[in-house]
């Protein structure tokens, strides 16, 4: 049995169109699960960026702290108090990036915990600060994995 010329023109036409088709279907297919992965990315870099503003918010009143302890002089405060209340907003804008993960949530509390025990023995210092202080406090918070590493706090001064 012989095929026609006209039937294997058909054939290789239908052949040709599916394959146009499958590879649509798998491109289609392929750039949605980037879009998604992407989005996924941006979080990540959105969750990362919003830690590390909290890190430098501590850092920065660490700093402002420290001058103020050096130097005696109350314009070293400035941007101690200045920075005080932008913490809870922070905290809670990474609190509102990472909604969708409880153990996210769990260390959040955490650090939240930590900042806000450290924050209370800065205020409750007042005048007794120890010239020679030394502080050793760091906030790590990495994205490996979809979880935070928890914080290591520690607070060393001699007298």
């Amino acid at each position: 049995m012989t095929i026609s010329m006209k039937n294997r023109l058909y054939i290789g036409f239908a052949i040709s169109i599916l394959l146009v088709l499958t590879g649509s279907i798998l491109s289609y297919v392929t750039f949605k699960r980037q879009t998604r992965e992407s989005e996924w990315v941006q979080h990540t870099y959105e969750v990362i960026t919003q830690a590390q503003r909290i890190n430098r918010l501590i850092y920065d009143m660490q700093v402002s702290g420290s001058n103020y302890r050096l130097i005696q002089d109350e314009k070293f405060l400035d941007p101690y108090y200045a920075t005080k209340p932008r913490i809870a907003p922070a905290i809670a804008g990474l609190r509102r990036l990472t909604i969708d993960n409880l153990a996210q949530q769990r260390q959040i509390d955490t650090i939240e915990t930590d900042i806000n025990r450290l924050v209370q023995y800065w205020e409750d210092l007042g005048t007794r600060i120890p010239i020679e202080y030394v502080f050793s406090h760091q906030l790590e918070v990495s994205f490996t994995e979809g979880k935070y590493r928890k914080p290591r706090t520690g607070v060393f001064f001699r007298w």
